[in-house]
């Protein structure tokens, strides 16, 4: 008997959500992404990260950082409208992007993290065998 591959659902999936001025916006889940959607994803978090941690920042880095804030929000968040983006401070804008990353690391832990299983049972020293028994015995002669 061949062994199931693959199981799907076609339901909505269970999504995380994010609240702005009273009304709920979904995240996307990172198995939604595109391989090209989460290389993207990735360099455009580095840049706002990179943004963040530097030192000397001048007003077209903070445009910069800017630019790829919204850009991710426009990957992650699904429907938000850019007027309501826009009126989002550059750090409620990072803490939504870092309340999906903390998701996906937690996701990611989970997946990695195994089921706990049932112990085999334990069977008395009689009826084990051990893999060097299995050998043939050299002859001795």
């Amino acid at each position: 008997m061949g062994k199931l591959l693959v199981t799907m659902d076609t339901l909505e999936p269970d999504r995380d959500y994010i609240e702005i001025d009273g009304a709920n916006y979904f995240m996307r889940a990172p198995e939604e992404l595109s391989l090209t959607e989460n290389a993207r994803l990735r360099k455009l978090s580095k840049g706002v990260l990179a943004g963040i941690n530097g030192e000397d920042i001048d007003v077209g880095d903070l445009a910069q950082i800017g630019s790829y804030s919204d850009d991710v929000m426009g990957m992650v968040v699904l429907a938000l409208p850019d007027a309501v983006r826009d009126k989002l401070r550059p750090e409620q804008k990072l803490a939504i992007i870092r309340a999906f990353t903390s998701g996906v690391s937690e996701r990611k832990g989970a997946a990695e993290t195994p089921e706990p299983t049932l112990a085999p049972p334990i069977m008395d020293g009689s009826s084990l065998v051990s893999s060097d028994s299995m050998e043939e015995t050299p002859a001795t002669g």
